[in-house]
């Protein structure tokens, strides 16, 4: 329950309108920032180090602190789909990182923001959030990494969070003075790989996690600074909200998408009204990224929808919340592990795979004993939970969708594509299966990032002695297989390649680049040219149609004139070596 003097905050908050205020506090600036890969207690005021956070420790001083804030998923483009919808993603539809798409049928905040006069602005700092995955809808200004980014080993497409608040502060400057906006602002530095400036490593020595912790409350200060120093008095809601955490190697689990303990799914989650002073209030009750949309409408002043799953937690009734839902398909699309899913409420955690598990939540912070053989009877009600939630209605999924190949390629350097066509069927949670349980996998996963650094550093050969074993004990790994293929090309072993890449073919066989490759092994091994031709015009259909289906005959006209150019220099002589 809500103590007296929250009970006014919240009424401050979300019924101002209501209450005498003025038109420009009836329509408040409101600022949504999402911190990526920050673990709660990453920050000081969730008990991490004293003095590596201070502006948003400042910040919590004078906020709701949420304490048991939790992700829908371990990924980045899952959990702001579930931000900006109100769903849990498998209503929205999307369930992993790139490429999948939100469908063109969702109800966006930034639309709602939008359709009742507010200016909408969006910063983010990665091509994990590229427009073409569409959460720019609503949005009139959507800024992402361009050739300002500076990191080359992603593919020019990630910037610092420095770059891309200067960004934000610009347009803030720029901007009219008499309309509210609704600004989001994507601030992405904690994600693996971990190289934190001098300055910042220096305030986390030995943990170049940290250190990025620190860059990137750097950056929110100085965003903060520029929002309080605005020429305009109207009032302000400032929401911070964590996408997901970071394994460290809590159970095994080195960085996170693979697993769903806290460590990855618990995030930080603060509220500021800059017309209220909140003094650090800590709000314990159990909430989740799917209720930034309904309280954020609230806080405009807007009316709440019907049939979204997240709850408005500044609602003097919030209501009975019977629990939360969470999932990760990414060792099932990659690996072939089974699928996670499971339910949470105040007392209990059950995850559910092909191993289930079932944790108190008060009386085993770390997840460590797993109740079921003891507690399973309680088992079937998180079930049940699952079950009612795959039974409401979804969002009307777009027929066909498409990246550009520049943007695949640098997700795929990013690790962020898995093996899975974007229209890839994903099993019933509840659904029987003898898949591999992720959580028994962990050395596999590492396995796997090892063989991949050495592909990177351009040890070919290594690499595929370490996908061998990969395979060995796992092979429907389409990702390994993938990646195994890739370096046998690059040391000319293209008969062992195709083979790889033929028997991916069966595990899914609407993959671009798998075509492509078959296309060039038999080209170096001089192939048949008629079967040269089918999987270049399989790879053509596959990209164009997606494309047409889109209604941008140019992009398909594009892709049809840069396959039709491969197919020529195909059939003009075998190539060399490999490529990705």
């Amino acid at each position: 329950m809500h103590s007296e003097p929250l009970r006014c905050a919240l009424l401050l908050i979300g019924l101002g309108g209501s209450m005498g205020c003025s038109a420009e506090e009836q329509a408040p600036h409101v600022i949504l920032v999402t911190l990526d890969t920050t673990r709660a207690d990453a920050l000081g005021v969730y008990g991490g180090p004293q003095g590596l956070t201070p502006h948003l420790d400042r910040l919590a001083q004078e906020s709701l602190v949420f304490t048991e804030a939790r992700t829908v998923a371990p990924l980045t483009l899952p959990a702001h789909a579930s931000m900006f919808t109100g769903l849990y993603p498998p209503r929205h539809g999307v369930r992993g990182n790139g490429p999948m798409f939100l469908p063109s049928s969702a109800s966006t905040l930034a639309e709602a923001a939008r359709d009742a006069g507010y200016e909408t602005a969006a910063f983010v700092s990665s091509l994990a959030l590229d427009k073409d995955f569409r959460l720019n809808q609503g949005f009139e200004n959507y800024d992402q990494p361009g050739s300002e980014a500076q990191d080359s080993s992603l593919m020019n497409k990630q910037r610092a969070d420095a770059t891309t608040v200067q960004r934000a502060l610009t347009w803030l400057d720029s901007r009219p003075a008499d309309r509210p906006f609704f600004l989001w602002v994507h601030l992405f530095d904690p994600h693996a790989p971990y190289v934190p400036q001098k300055e910042f490593a220096e305030r986390a020595p030995g943990d170049p996690y940290l250190g990025e912790v620190a860059a990137m409350d750097a950056a929110f200060g100085t965003l903060r600074e520029g929002l309080n120093g605005m020429r305009d008095a109207r009032r302000q809601i400032l929401a911070v909200v964590g996408d997901h955490g970071e394994g460290r190697m809590e159970h095994d689990e080195p960085t996170h998408a693979l697993l769903c303990y806290d460590s990855t799914l618990r995030v930080p989650m603060l509220l500021h009204d800059s017309a209220t002073d909140q003094g650090g209030t800590q709000v314990t009750q159990l909430s989740s990224v799917v209720d930034v949309y309904p309280t954020l409408l609230a806080s405009m002043g807007l009316p709440q929808v019907a049939g979204i799953d997240g709850h408005d937690l500044l609602s003097k009734e919030p209501g009975n919340r019977a629990g939360i839902y969470f999932e990760s398909n990414y060792g099932y699309r990659s690996y072939g592990w089974s699928p996670l899913a499971g339910w949470m409420d105040e007392g209990r955690k059950y995850i559910h795979s092909s191993k289930p598990e079932l944790y108190s939540r008060s009386g085993d912070v770390n997840e460590e004993h797993n109740l079921l053989d003891e507690s399973g009877a309680e088992a079937l009600s998180y079930r049940n939970s699952i079950a009612a939630l795959f039974n409401l209605p979804k969002l009307a999924a777009d027929r066909h969708s498409a990246v550009s190949e520049e943007l695949y390629t640098s997700l795929n350097a990013l690790g962020y594509t898995s093996s899975a066509s974007p229209q890839v069927e994903f099993l019933h949670p509840l659904e029987s299966t003898n898949r591999f349980a992720p959580q028994d996998r962990m050395a596999e996963a590492q396995a796997c990032n090892q063989a991949w650094s050495a592909l990177a550093k351009g040890q070919p050969a290594e690499a595929v002695i370490l996908f061998e074993g990969v395979l060995s004990g796992n092979p429907a790994n389409s990702w390994a297989m993938s990646k195994f293929a890739q370096a046998l090309m690059e040391i000319r072993e293209w008969e062992r390649a195709l083979e790889v890449l033929r028997d991916r073919l069966k595990l899914a066989p609407d993959l671009v680049d798998t075509h492509q490759r078959i296309a060039q092994c038999l080209s170096a091994t001089g192939g048949s040219q008629e079967l040269i031709r089918e999987h270049l015009r399989r790879a053509m259909w596959l990209t164009a149609e997606a494309y047409d289906a889109r209604g941008q005959g140019a992009a398909a006209e594009k892709y049809r004139g840069m396959y039709k150019k491969a197919l020529e220099q195909s059939l003009a002589k075998p190539r060399a070596q490999g490529s990705d």
